[in-house]
């Protein structure tokens, strides 16, 4: 009975520091979907910020006035890119772990984590989902008949609009979508708690 009870009382002891182990799964795919998206976002940004500023200079430099008028639609989708893309930041480029030493403010900041993953998750399937697609070439080919009709480049209207189709997929198809993929069901939030109070009425019991 003892020795029952004393491994009932060692369980009781552990359980925090299983609790504290238990938002580590969390913590992991954050840590691995903020590398990625860093990677991503701060990549497209600059993209969209050369690929704008190239355009703005050749449409303000240029002599050709069908040279131009590409420049200037050129520079209204790069823009709509930069837009799109800076304004909408991934949630997991916020992700700071948890290092706090009262269990209370733990509980918080890992509360947070897990609202956190769930925002990625959210956003990863709202980026590459059928609206995405649809945006990307609804802003394409609206600029492309604007060129085609407005500035009568038709040549060059289908040439950027199929270009600025691919890239636009390209963006999508790149997306680091970790949080949106990771299995969570395998994971057992909140049975460390279980555990202490199990343990601490067995340790009683005995």
């Amino acid at each position: 009975m003892k020795r029952l009870s004393w491994i009932a009382c060692a369980l009781f002891v552990a359980a925090p520091a299983i609790a504290h182990a238990e938002p580590w799964p969390v913590e992991t795919t954050l840590e691995r979907d903020r590398s990625a998206s860093r990677l991503w976002y701060f990549g497209w940004s600059g993209f969209y910020v050369v690929a704008t500023g190239a355009n703005i200079a050749v449409a303000l430099a240029a002599t050709d006035p069908g040279l131009r008028a590409d420049a200037r639609v050129g520079a209204i989708k790069s823009g709509l890119g930069l837009l799109a893309t800076a304004l909408l930041p991934p949630p997991s480029l916020f992700h700071r772990p948890c290092q706090e030493s009262s269990d209370e403010a733990m509980a918080r900041c890992l509360k947070q984590q897990r609202e956190r993953l769930d925002d990625t998750a959210d956003a990863e399937r709202l980026g590459t989902s059928w609206l995405a697609h649809t945006a990307a070439i609804a802003v394409n080919v609206g600029a492309g008949s604007y060129s085609w009709f407005h500035d009568d480049r038709q040549v060059t209207s289908v040439l950027a609009t199929v270009v600025g189709i691919g890239v636009a997929e390209l963006q999508i198809w790149t997306r680091p979508t970790i949080a949106r993929d990771v299995d969570t069901s395998r994971w057992s939030f909140g049975a460390a708690p279980l555990l202490g109070g199990a343990s601490f009425v067995a340790a009683r019991a005995f």
